[in-house]
C-alpha cells in the first residue's frame, strides 16, 4: 500500500515455471507471475497499468519480460477496481548470451556395408542449430548460419552440408528460439 493512497495496492505471486528445451538441451527458463493491482477508481489503475506496459516494452537486458494476459473487473464487495496481469520473465541458460547459435548432433542413419570382403559404408548425419535472438534479428542470424554452412565440407570424408528444415521452438518476450537441421553424408571405408 502507498501511504498517500492506502486503498491502492499491488500483489504479485509466482504461478508457473517451465523451460525452453530442444533435443534434451535446456535453453532457458520462463517464470510466470500474476500481478493484481487494486484501486477505488479505474482511472488510477489505467495510469499504473499503462506505465507498467510501457516499462515492460522498453525493458532490455538479460531477462526478457512480456505481458501474456491482462484483465480488469470491479469487485463490488470491496468497492475496488482490479487489474490482473500475467507477466513472464524469461532467462537463458547460464552459459548462453543472446543472440546465440548452439549446435548439437541429433541423428545418424547408416547404410549397409556396400562391398563384400571389405568395408564401405555411409551415414547421413544430422545436427540441430538453435538460433536465439530478438525476433527482429532472427532472420539475419538464420541467414548468417546458412551462409556459414551450406556448401561447406565438415571434413574430407563427407559431402557438403545441406539444409534439411527448421521450425520455431517458441517465443518468450523478446526472445525467439528457432531450430534448424543440417544434414551431410559421411563415408566410412577401410
Amino acid at each position: 500500500p502507498d501511504e498517500q493512497n492506502p486503498d491502492e495496492f499491488a500483489v504479485y505471486q509466482p504461478v508457473g515455471l517451465h523451460y525452453m528445451e530442444s533435443d534434451g538441451h535446456r535453453l532457458g527458463r520462463i517464470d510466470s507471475y500474476v500481478l493484481s493491482l487494486r484501486s477505488p477508481g479505474y482511472t488510477r489503475l489505467e495510469q499504473i497499468s499503462t506505465q507498467l506496459v510501457d516499462n515492460v516494452a522498453a525493458h532490455t537486458g538479460p531477462v526478457s519480460l512480456d505481458i501474456a494476459d491482462m484483465a480488469a473487473d470491479y469487485e463490488s464487495e470491496q468497492k475496488q477496481c482490479r487489474l490482473h496481469m500475467e507477466i513472464t520473465a524469461s532467462t537463458l541458460a547460464a552459459s548462453i548470451t543472446w543472440p546465440a547459435v548452439l549446435t548439437h548432433r541429433i541423428a545418424a542413419d547408416a547404410t549397409e556395408n556396400d562391398i563384400s570382403g571389405g568395408y564401405s559404408q555411409s551415414a547421413t548425419e544430422r545436427a540441430a542449430v538453435i538460433c536465439i535472438a530478438p525476433e527482429s534479428q532472427l532472420h539475419t542470424l538464420r541467414d548468417q548460419v546458412s551462409q556459414a554452412l551450406i556448401g561447406k565440407l565438415p571434413d574430407e570424408y563427407s559431402d557438403e552440408y545441406q539444409y534439411a528444415g527448421g521450425h520455431l521452438l517458441g517465443m518468450t518476450g523478446a526472445i525467439a528460439y528457432w531450430r534448424e537441421v543440417y544434414a551431410w553424408r559421411r563415408y566410412l571405408r577401410s
